[in-house]
């Protein structure tokens, strides 16, 4: 009696051969594989034209076998040949350009727009799925070789379409060049006439003119920074107080866009936040007008400089820690349309004349409303700050949590996130912990300033490591982080520092376990 054969073995239909219900088949229709040997269905199958590649033409002659819902023996997650997210084409692309590819295996992730991308030099058996969720549906490319006559034909008809189309699109280029000219000139005109049809006037802060601002700052004399937004001023009011006056370039806002974002902004009101004194809406003008603070921003004060020699102590160190996230779980979950950042990092800490620390630069087209969960926008930021998932523009709030635990790492250590690794934050953090040296972070200045700075330092670095998960999923919410800073709840009871000898996989576990043990309040 002839047994079944088990899909999930590497040798169940050799050398591409494709398992379904233990039977073994090739793949496709037959045109671009045939079968090993005849007799033996599961002796494996041969590409009818062998692969050629070089290093000169890696891709010539080259296209895909597209098999939906068909597998490799391999998947596992972790074992994806990218180190993030990818889409279909660009995990597509991926193999054409490696001459050691010889198929491309595409698992969706958790959206439709990206997914887990295996890259294959060796074709074993492959197995059939049954069809499930778009979410993790498999679909295999299998790379083969073109004939030279069909290879020539495609490409004349591609240079045939790319000539037609490079003719149509220098057509409409020129169409929408000219639509934008008048666009703009008729902009002008609108904004010069006056802003009639937008009301200025209730639930606002203070509005100044522009004259009011010119003479403030002194025509715009003393540059304090500079943004993707526009360029900071100092400036003194007639009452004496000074300000800081943000200028914004006139791009991306539309008069009640303007209006709308400015009287959200306008009522909040936080300690830890950097507080909004008015704005200037007059022609093309648009500036938002500050309380100004007096000791700068945190850069400064975190990481040796000669011109700034006075670095903050352990304890100030830790204070501006939890003032940082109380600002952020304000914005978070405590305004009527959440906020979201996308751009902390230490200059955007600014320092009161206690050094207390408060987020700035709040930036514009970034409210979104409580009932969405990810917004879409343009991705901003500062690299080095970032968080992973931006790149597929998979953005939430999680993104704040990541480039706040980037800069608690930095607080602690005294050194930028770039100075400390090259191969990924969480990684190194991770072998720190599985050595037992994370006290190595911690700035040589403040080791010895206190007896308990070395509990406390431990505490900050690993909520800085639960803030910078890959996963985003996995990062905990602002308000959680605030607590486990004000010791409320023992975040890391159960997240002892790695012996040696235990693995990276077992300490990312040991991460999860804590989530859940910090979400599921203390014991």
């Amino acid at each position: 009696m002839k047994s079944v054969l088990l899909c999930d073995s590497p040798g169940a239909c050799g050398d591409y051969g494709v398992c379904k219900n233990g039977q073994c088949s090739c793949p496709g229709d037959g045109n671009a594989f045939k079968p090993t040997d005849a007799t033996e269905p599961n002796s494996g199958c041969a590409p009818r034209v062998p692969l050629v590649c070089s290093q000169t033409s890696r891709r010539q002659g080259h296209h895909f076998l597209e098999l939906e819902h068909v597998a490799y023996f391999t998947y596992l997650y972790e074992n994806a040949s990218t180190s993030g997210l990818v889409s279909r084409d660009e995990c597509k692309t991926l193999c054409l350009e490696n001459c050691s590819c010889k198929a491309a295996f595409f698992r969706y992730g958790t959206n439709f727009s990206s997914g887990y991308c295996y890259l294959e030099s060796n074709i074993y058996s492959m197995t059939t799925m049954s069809p499930v969720d778009k979410f993790y549906n498999s679909t295999a490319y299998i790379k083969i070789q073109l004939t030279s006559k069909r290879f020539k034909s495609i490409v004349v008809i591609i240079i045939c379409v790319s000539v037609g189309g490079a003719v149509a699109l220098f057509i409409l280029f020129w169409a929408r060049i000219k639509g934008s000219q008048n666009r703009r000139q008729q902009k002008v005109k609108d904004e010069d006439a006056g802003e009639d049809d937008v009301d200025w006037s209730a639930g606002l802060p203070l509005r100044f003119s522009f004259q009011e601002l010119q003479d403030a700052t002194n025509g715009f004399n003393i540059k304090l920074g500079s943004g993707g937004f526009g360029s900071i001023y100092q400036g003194v009011l007639s009452d004496g107080s000074k300000i800081a006056v943000k200028r914004l370039h006139r791009a991306g806002h539309g008069e009640k866009g303007f209006r709308a974002e400015v009287e959200t902004l306008g009522k909040i009101d936080h300690l830890n936040l950097v507080r909004l004194k008015g704005f200037c809406a007059e022609k093309f003008h648009r500036m938002l007008v500050y309380e100004y603070l007096p000791n700068g921003s945190l850069d400064k004060r975190i990481f040796f400089n000669k011109s700034h020699p006075c670095l903050l102590d352990w304890k100030s160190r830790s204070r501006v820690v939890l003032d940082i996230a109380r600002g952020l779980a304000y914005l978070h979950e405590e305004c009527q349309e959440r906020i979201i950042h996308f751009d902390i990092k230490p200059q955007n800490i600014l320092l009161d004349q206690n050094f207390n620390a408060k987020v700035s630069d709040l930036g514009l087209a970034k409210l979104i409303n409580r009932e969405q969960s990810e917004v879409i926008t343009m991705i901003g930021g500062t690299p080095g700050y970032m968080a992973p998932e931006l790149l597929n523009m998979h953005i939430t709030e999680k993104a704040d949590i990541f480039s706040f635990g980037v800069m608690v790492i930095e607080i602690v250590s005294g050194k930028r996130s770039r100075e400390l690794s090259e191969n990924g934050l969480f990684s190194m953090l991770q072998v720190k912990a599985e050595e037992g040296r994370l006290l190595d972070l911690v700035y040589p200045g403040l080791e010895n300033e206190e007896t308990g700075i070395k509990e406390e330092a431990i505490k900050l670095i690993k909520v800085g490591m639960w803030c910078v998960q890959d996963n985003f999923t996995r990062r905990p919410a602002m308000s959680i982080v605030m607590k486990a800073l004000e010791g409320l709840i023992d975040t890391f009871n159960d997240v002892p520092c790695a012996s040696p000898g235990s693995t990276v996989g077992s300490y990312r576990q040991t991460l999860f376990s804590a989530e859940l043990s910090v979400l599921s309040g203390p014991t």
